[in-house]
């Protein structure tokens, strides 16, 4: 692996340039060692050749290693290093092992062939093509020096006529050598190719190889015979400079030479080129003043040649100051921008763009025309101000805008940048115009956008919001969202969508987010959180989109919170539906049973001493019945099934009246407290339906506090509020009374919360509770038009609340105490129709018993017969509601159709809506229901023989 593939790419070779300057140093050393005057003179030439053979080494060692660009440029420079060595290795065999010094010899060979090999080597490596301005440049250099080396090295050498050929052409060939090198040297210089390091250590290292020639020239020339001579210290110290080259840096970067006209850019060049062309002439001068006129004609063609290469190198510059007039003018016309060059009001020059834009067609009809023309007030004023500030000095960069004025007189705006600039004939001013026609449609685009934006966003009924897909911030917020989440906008802006989620549904939104689609989808409802803690139930729709070149989601957030509720409701009306339609026909069968087994017992147990063993065994019998009685009308009850027989009912009373048997029922180590705030206020309620709901709560507040604890009975007065009602939509604004009961037990989480009314749903163990105590409260109150609630935490009691409408003042009145009378009986005839044979065959059975006659059917048709045919006279119709043909309802209609003044008493264990409307028995009918005892039901039968003739039951509805 090479340096270049350990430091990777575009990286620096870790420690090259220190390589570089320890190859000079290195070079420095050896050459002043050859100076040591104490060495021997074979000790002397083996350091030198020694320090040769190690730059050589070198140089190759790192050609191989590194494999820099343009490898061959690098190995024609190393042989040209191995030339020179060779030559050198040569001329020492022949001075100190042959001990001769031919001229020319072998070592001028190589000596000679280091030229050719070190100008190819570096003209590859840089392979810069250079433009014909630097060309003729080095041309003329290179032509000057050549003059000067025939003046003073080759001629005088001409001059000595015992030179051969051979002697000639090697005297001849160092010198052009060495013209070569310097013209190598001034390409560089000419073409800024020595910015580059590696290529100033390579220009260097010709500029030393020029000048050790040049001394060893010199020295023929007044044959002194220096020993060490200073060429001795040049030649190793460039080839070093060479190998250096080589450890730079640089080296691994691709060389370009960039072609920069020197005589055009800098006069400094034309003192060097003028002083050129003048070698010619002195040397000319020189030879007139010294008699030697035989290389006139070489010097003439140089002269000739010179003036040929200036004449050119200046129709090159007059060249180069068209193309530039001509680059001037191809971007100053074809530029879409409108310029124009102006002296006070008077217009110099101006562009296509410019004549287009005020519509013109040639430039001397534009130049004609004051630029004041062209401008309104506002733009003249401006224009004014410019002239001053340009008269003044005073004018820098200025930017104004303005309307223009066409020739056909339509006015646009424009901007115009202006600037003063300095032409040959004095000051002007140059302006830039930029057309805003399509600016100004494009802001009033944008405008339109930003409206179309805020009406559809900012100003949308709907909460909207644009979050970060990858942070989850928000990036903007409508003025809904900021109006409903109670956050001000700024505030949003610092938030992530996380902040306004529970904690513990973060997770299950990070999920939403990584799956989220580019199209629109919807997904909740969530639970979001707003400013003052309040939660809501949201909808959210939501669609990929760039914002601001950043992955982002629309999202329009819908608050179901309402139809979440309402749904609930109608599922729980839906089940409570199901159940109570099961219930209803449970309770018809089960209530028709209990009425013969209740009945029957009953009637055993009035024939039965009390002492007789029999009675205590029928006393099971009855409060086993009792209890299936109990449950079949919770069933009933929480389906909103149990028919309701309402009063006007004081609650302060109602709880007084229901204290002791609570206390009773809770235990001594459950302390009862009460409040009482309803100050005698009154609601329609049936007392026996509110000693249940009293009850039930009580009990389940006891079994909340196994260790004990309190338990809190209260009433107020209460003014629902519509926006109460909207938050409850079971309830209605008004007055209330309210009736709570509270605890200090161990309180419920949300998830029993959520199914705290259910039919069946308890937490006690299994046999140890029904799940129907609060499912009845529950139905009970909705039954009763209120309302009940729950505000309940693990660890921090219960609270139920029972809102039921205060009633008028109008409907206050006093409610006539009622005793139960004795049982009597009577002579009436009375018609029994009722499906169930064990029930029908009970009440026939206990009427005849009290002295009634009895008439019975088992079909409601049966029985219309009978009304219809009978001669004789029926006094009371008793029959069942809920019956298989026609409920009881249609067949009292029939009936009366038939026997107008008849009487008609209802029993039933399920009415099912026949003869009551939401829960409430229709007004004027006489109803008894299932199961009831015997005292009862005749106390029922008289009370409707001897009351007045109720009003016709409202079949159908």
């Amino acid at each position: 692996m090479d340096d270049r593939e350990r430091a990777g790419p575009g990286k620096p070779i870790v420690g090259s340039s220190k390589l570089s300057f320890a190859l000079i140093g290195a070079g420095l050393l050896a050459s002043a060692l050859y100076y040591l005057p104490f060495l021997p003179d074979y000790v002397r030439e083996g350091e030198y050749l020694t320090a040769e053979v190690i730059a050589l080494v070198a140089m190759f060692t790192l050609i191989a290693r590194r494999r820099p660009p343009r490898a061959l440029a690098w190995t024609l420079i190393g042989l040209a290093l191995a030339c020179t060595a060779v030559g050198d290795l040569c001329w020492d065999w022949l001075l100190y092992v042959a001990d001769s010094q031919p001229s020319p010899s072998i070592a001028d060979a190589f000596y000679l062939a280091q030229y050719p090999l070190l100008l190819g080597g570096v003209l590859l490596l840089v392979r810069g093509r250079a433009d014909r301005a630097t060309l003729l440049d080095s041309l003329i250099l290179g032509t000057g020096a050549a003059v000067l080396m025939w003046e003073f090295a080759v001629g005088p050498n001409l001059h000595d006529s015992s030179l051969g050929p051979l002697d000639i052409l090697v005297a001849a060939a160092y010198p052009v050598a060495d013209v070569a090198l310097l013209a190598v040297v001034a390409h560089f210089a000419l073409s800024s190719g020595l910015r580059s390091p590696m290529v100033r250590l390579l220009a260097a290292g010709l500029v030393l190889t020029f000048a050790a020639d040049v001394i060893y020239l010199v020295l023929q020339m007044v044959d002194a015979g220096l020993d060490p001579s200073p060429m001795d210290f040049v030649y190793p110290l460039s080839m070093f400079l060479y190998a250096a080259a080589a450890a730079h840096p640089s080296v691994c970067d691709e060389q370009s030479v960039v072609p920069l006209d020197w005589l055009h850019q800098r006069l400094p060049r034309l003192a060097v080129l003028g002083g050129t062309s003048m070698v010619v002439p002195v040397v000319l001068a020189i030879e007139a003043a010294s008699a030697h006129g035989w290389d006139l004609p070489v010097l003439v063609a140089a002269w000739a040649l010179l003036v040929i290469l200036v004449l050119a190198r200046m129709e090159e510059v007059l060249i180069e100051v068209r193309r530039s007039e001509q680059r001037f003018r191809t971007i100053f016309d074809g530029s879409p921008t409108g310029t124009g060059i102006a002296r006070g009001d008077t217009i110099l020059d101006a562009n296509a763009a410019v004549r287009k834009m005020l519509g013109y067609a040639d430039k001397a009809s534009l130049m004609a025309v004051p630029v004041s023309r062209h401008l309104d007030d506002k733009g003249r004023q401006e224009l004014l101000a410019v002239q001053r500030a340009r008269s003044s000095g005073h004018l820098g960069r200025y930017v104004f805008e303005a309307t223009a004025i066409r020739t056909d007189d339509v006015r646009f705006p424009v901007r115009a940048t202006v600037q003063a600039i300095d032409l040959p004939d004095g000051g002007a001013t140059v302006a830039f115009f930029d057309d805003l026609t399509e600016q100004r449609g494009a802001e009033a685009e944008i405008r339109a956008s930003e409206k179309r934006y805020r009406d559809l966003f900012e100003d949308n009924p709907h909460v909207m919001w644009i979050y970060d897909l990858e942070t989850l911030k928000f990036l903007a917020v409508n003025d809904r969202a900021v109006e409903a989440y109670g956050w001000t906008r700024d505030e949003f802006l610092e938030m992530s969508i996380a902040d306004i989620r529970p904690p513990e549904e973060v997770p299950a939104l990070i999920e939403n987010v990584r799956q989220s689609t580019a199209e629109l989808q919807s997904s909740g409802p969530w639970v979001h959180r707003h400013k003052d803690g309040k939660t809501v139930l949201v909808e959210v729709y939501s669609n990929a989109v760039l914002w601001d070149g950043r992955k982002a989601r629309f999202v329009l957030a819908m608050d179901v919170t309402e139809r979440v509720q309402l749904e609930s409701q109608l599922r729980q009306a839906q089940k409570m539906e199901a159940v109570g339609r099961l219930a209803g026909g449970v309770a018809h069968d089960f209530n028709n049973l209990l009425t013969a087994i209740t009945g029957y017992a009953r009637l055993v147990q009035g024939g039965v001493e009390p002492t007789d063993p029999a009675f205590a065994d029928l006393d099971q019998i009855l409060a086993a019945s009792d209890r299936a009685t109990t449950l079949t009308r919770q069933l009933l009850t929480f389906s909103r099934r149990q028919v309701l027989q309402p009063k006007l009912l004081d609650l302060d009373e109602a709880v007084r009246g229901t204290v002791a048997m609570i206390r009773r029922l809770i235990g001594e180590d459950v302390q009862l407290e009460t409040r009482f705030g309803a100050g005698g206020s009154q609601v329609w309620a049936d007392p026996n339906q509110i000693m249940q709901v009293l009850m039930n709560l009580a009990v389940n507040s006891r079994d909340a506090m196994p260790d004990g604890g309190t338990i809190t009975i209260e009433t107020a007065n209460m003014e629902l509020t519509d926006e109460y009602a909207a938050e409850h939509p079971d309830s209605v604004p008004g007055p209330h009374v309210m009736l709570s009961v509270s605890d200090t037990g161990s309180g419920m989480d949300a998830e029993t919360r959520r199914h705290l009314f259910e039919p069946f749903f308890t937490t006690k163990p299994e046999g140890q509770g029904t799940g129907l105590g609060l499912a009845t409260v529950y139905g009970i109150v909705q039954q009763s038009g209120g309302t009940i609630s729950v505000e309940t935490e693990p660890g921090r009691g219960s609270t139920f609340s029972v809102l039921l409408p205060r009633a008028r003042q109008d409907e206050v009145t006093a409610a006539p105490s009622e005793s139960a009378p004795a049982p009597s009986g009577g002579r009436e005839t009375v018609l029994v129709v009722e499906d169930e044979d064990s029930v029908r065959l009970f009440v026939c059975s206990l009427l005849r018993r009290y002295g009634f006659q009895v008439l019975q059917a088992s079909r409601p048709e049966a029985g219309i017969e009978i009304a219809r045919s009978g001669d004789g006279r029926i006094d009371l119709l008793i029959t069942d509601v809920v019956m298989p043909g026609a409920n009881g309802a249609e067949l009292a209609a029939r009936v009366l159709e038939a026997r107008p003044d008849i009487r008609v008493l209802f029993m039933s264990g399920y009415t099912e809506d026949a003869i009551v409307h939401h829960g409430v028995l229709d007004e004027g009918v006489a109803f008894i229901a299932k199961p009831f005892a015997p005292e009862a039901f005749i106390n029922t039968v008289r009370r409707t023989l001897d009351g007045p003739q109720g009003a016709a039951p409202k079949a159908g509805e």
